[in-house]
């Protein structure tokens, strides 16, 4: 599974940035590694007819080292995305682990944009679904499980009528409590190995409870929802229900955001709502939060020289009087070079998402500390 770091890596090293070759493979309506094939050479043409001679030559090239790739079609299960550069010595293949719609660009900066959406769509999360003495957790990012793990303590029988009832309930308790303490131990120790940002409980009702209690604030502020199931169903079913639940905690939280930096925005205070501003404070370094609708792409340019991205194509730049080269989507530029800041990202989906688009043209920015 790619990490940021593997995609900030792909970025062009050399003081004239050569033409770089992505090339996104969705999932194919069957036929194989013949099926991938097809679709690919379809789009490669598409891009080959819009290209000037000279480039077309070098653009063979980094065609021929693609179709030389392996592409079997039951390797890559969720889709492909491959990257090449010969003159950037730069070759990277990889499964996107969530369906991309398919896509070849040609340009002068790798086209990270979908690998970057995918992982903020679908960031990490801990189900924890169990009863008084078992517990099943998983852990899951871009729709695979990345780890799992059972914990099981003996925990005595309750019984209802005998001479020691009450002495074997207050062991019962001590038994079940010393349990869901050693399932928050676990919880807490992925949390610190492999951040996660949403926690979802399940499994018994009467365990839920007791487990939550267990839990320290930093994991309880965290909790997307609580679903009573059946531990011992099958994962695939365990699962679904886990993210129908982190689903809807991201859906309120990208509403939130959204309604928040349009408010910050109107009243100049820590946000910005137009497309040209937010890519301003990006490139300055002021936007503590890049807030974009998912899917939205705008046509525009970037300065060869300093990197400032436009939504308003000019001639030359507009901070250092440079030249200028035009991107069919500079909003996949801006997740780019937020992710290459440290920036973060939101990607709005659904209404709120629509709502960005509407009042925003789709691209805003929390400032790291509101304009004078």
């Amino acid at each position: 599974m790619y990490s940021l770091s593997d995609l900030l890596s792909l970025q062009p090293k050399g003081d004239v940035a050569a033409k770089v070759l992505s090339v996104y493979l969705g999932e194919t309506p069957g036929n194989g590694a013949a099926g991938y094939r097809a679709v690919l050479e379809q789009a490669m043409d598409g891009v080959a007819v819009s290209l000037p001679a000279d480039e077309r030559r070098l653009f063979a090239r980094e065609r021929a080292a693609v179709m030389d790739a392996p592409l079997d079609a039951k390797a890559w299960r969720k889709g492909l995305a491959v990257f090449s550069s010969q003159p950037e010595h730069l070759w990277w293949l990889t499964e996107t682990h969530v369906p991309l719609p398919t896509s070849v660009r040609y340009e002068t900066a790798p086209y990270l944009g979908p690998l970057i959406s995918a992982r903020e769509a679908h960031r990490r999360y801990c189900l924890a679904a169990g009863d008084t003495a078992n517990a099943r957790l998983f852990l899951v990012r871009l729709g695979e499980v990345e780890a799992r793990e059972d914990v099981q303590d003996r925990v005595p029988r309750r019984h209802s009528q005998n001479e020691h009832a009450a002495n074997i309930e207050r062991q019962h308790g001590a038994k079940r409590q010393l349990h869901m303490k050693h399932v928050a131990e676990v919880i807490g120790a992925w949390h610190k190995e492999m951040p996660f940002d949403d926690l979802v409980i399940g499994g018994a009702v009467e365990a839920m409870a007791h487990f939550e209690r267990e839990l320290p604030p930093h994991l309880t502020a965290i909790i997307a929802g609580r679903s009573p199931m059946p531990m011992y169903g099958p994962e695939v079913q365990l699962l679904a229900r886990a993210e129908a639940s982190v689903a809807a905690k991201r859906a309120w939280r990208e509403e939130q955001a959204v309604a928040r930096v349009l408010t910050q925005s109107a009243k100049h205070k820590g946000g910005v709502s137009t497309e040209d501003a937010t890519l301003l404070a990006l490139k300055d370094g002021e936007a503590h939060e890049l807030i974009a609708a998912a899917g939205h792409r705008v046509r525009g340019c970037q300065c060869t020289a300093c990197g400032l991205l436009s939504a308003t194509i000019v001639r030359v730049c507009a901070r250092c009087g440079a030249a200028v080269e035009l991107t069919e989507d500079v909003v996949e530029r801006a997740l780019a070079q937020a992710a290459a800041r440290g920036t973060r990202i939101m990607l709005a989906h659904g209404a709120a998402g629509q709502r960005l688009t509407t009042e925003a043209g789709g691209l805003s920015a929390v400032l790291e500390s509101p304009r004078r």
